[in-house]
């Protein structure tokens, strides 16, 4: 099989590094000192993110259709899995207010409107008796993103 490989960003944007490692792979989590780039067989790649407002929908209703219910047992990987998707939202909205010279502590209009999506599709998960997910989540979200509103 053959990849699509460049040396240059595939679009005229500017391309943005993000040494968030675990956001690719979640093995980080567990080998928190990890440094591959001591490795003498180490390659570095660089794989565009895109964010927008369809994509981390969408990656979030993946998530959701995926798991499906929230319970004692799968809540700790689906609110992992969830977190690595508000991460997303966070750099999404930490590029545009930067872009948009929003003063610290507020947030770009259009992250609040995916805020506000993203905590209609947590409550509507189903709950099979799960102890923390999604109800954590959706408060952590309600406080850092509505307070605004």
């Amino acid at each position: 099989m053959h990849y699509n490989l460049t040396y240059a960003p595939s679009s005229n944007a500017k391309p943005l590094y993000l040494d968030e490692q675990w956001l690719i792979d979640d093995t980080y989590y567990e080998f928190k000192n990890l440094n591959p780039q001591d490795k003498s067989d180490n390659v570095q790649v660089f794989i565009p993110l895109n964010l927008n407002k369809d994509q981390i929908l969408r990656r979030l209703d993946r998530v959701i259709s995926e798991f499906g219910a929230a319970s004692e047992r799968n809540e700790f990987a689906y609110r992992r899995a969830v977190e690595k998707i508000l991460t997303q939202l966070e750099i999404f909205d930490q590029i545009w207010c930067e872009r948009m010279s929003i003063e610290d502590g507020k947030h770009y209009s259009l992250t609040i409107e995916i805020a506000e999506k993203v905590i209609k599709k947590l409550e509507a998960i189903p709950d099979a008796c799960a102890e923390c997910f999604p109800f954590e989540t959706i408060d952590e979200l309600k406080e850092e993103y509505l307070q605004e509103k």
